[in-house]
């Protein structure tokens, strides 16, 4: 009688404590998930700055290089008209500022 009555409570214990692990469990697996979904959602957000920088990035070198072809083609028709070679052009009195304002553009 006795011993069977400690059994059979020792087996209702335990059964209530695995009961209370696997709820446990479950709670943690379900808080898991939650945070590796948040912690996806702040990744992407971050992938999004990442790129937003990035094209900003790119968007001030292609600024750069159009501003340093311009440069560079403003200078090169400056090289082309200061070239000891006659054209005709060097004693029309309006040349030079025709050319120095089309190079500006």
């Amino acid at each position: 009688g006795e011993w069977k009555e400690h059994v059979r409570q020792t087996h209702h214990d335990v059964e209530l404590m695995l009961e209370t692990y696997h709820a446990k469990l479950q709670d943690y697996y379900f808080a898991s998930m939650i945070m590796r979904k948040q912690i996806t959602a702040t990744l992407e957000l971050l992938e999004i700055a990442l790129d937003k920088q990035r094209n900003k990035l790119i968007r001030l070198n292609l600024q750069l290089t159009i501003s340093t072809i311009s440069v560079g083609f403003a200078g090169w028709i400056g090289a082309m008209f200061g070239m000891n070679l006659t054209s005709g052009l060097e004693s029309h009195p309006t040349m030079f500022y025709g050319v120095f304002g089309g190079s500006l553009v």
